[in-house]
């Protein structure tokens, strides 16, 4: 299911590309948009990453109070949309990456995280997050032929490292399950044994 919105988040990442090219003069409205589809999708793989109930429940209740937070703040301040737009995004991407930590690590899955290709979603988002809205509010101030600037190079430097995430992921879901459970792993006797 997961590998399902991360294609369908791809698919609307590139549609959004030749739509921003024929519409140049609705960029605004276009990015306005994207930024909260790109949110809901991101809330959407948090939930089915997520296999706890009340952390599923959870997630959706915040989401969508920040999405109705975010659609009344647009309308009331349009200037300042994109700043607390981002701020509230990114937050709560970090609040929920946190939640698949803490599930996973009280989960009784005994396996390598990094070998499921969930961990390789959660870690896109966050990296990308992460990365992005530093330099975000470092840049919120500065005059907008320097933000585009340090902006587009910085964005598609963590657009780049989310879908190499991204593909990973799907690379690890194509391979048969083999978890290697954390028992099994013991890096303890290293030396002992000879390569």
């Amino acid at each position: 299911m997961e590998l399902r919105v991360v294609f369908f988040y791809i698919l609307s990442f590139f549609l959004s590309f030749f739509v921003i090219n024929i519409f140049k003069n609705h960029l605004a409205a276009i990015s306005t948009i994207f930024n909260l589809f790109q949110f809901c999708i991101f809330s959407i793989l948090f939930i089915t990453c997520i296999p706890n109930r009340k952390s599923k429940i959870f997630i959706t209740a915040l989401s969508t109070l920040n999405l109705l937070f975010l659609l009344i703040i647009h309308f009331q301040l349009k200037s300042k949309f994109e700043f607390v737009s981002i701020l509230t995004d990114s937050l709560l991407i970090f609040i929920y990456t946190l939640m698949f930590f803490y599930n996973e690590m009280n989960s009784s899955n005994n396996y390598i995280i990094y070998t499921s290709h969930k961990f390789w979603i959660v870690l896109a988002c966050v990296i990308f997050y992460a990365g992005t809205l530093f330099v975000f509010l470092y840049t919120s101030d500065m005059k907008d032929k320097m933000y585009s600037a340090l902006w587009n190079v910085v964005n598609l430097i963590f657009e780049i490292v989310k879908n190499t995430c991204f593909s990973i992921a799907f690379l690890l879901a194509r391979k048969p399950k083999q978890n290697i459970l954390a028992a099994e792993y013991d890096d303890t006797n290293m030396t002992e044994k000879p390569f």
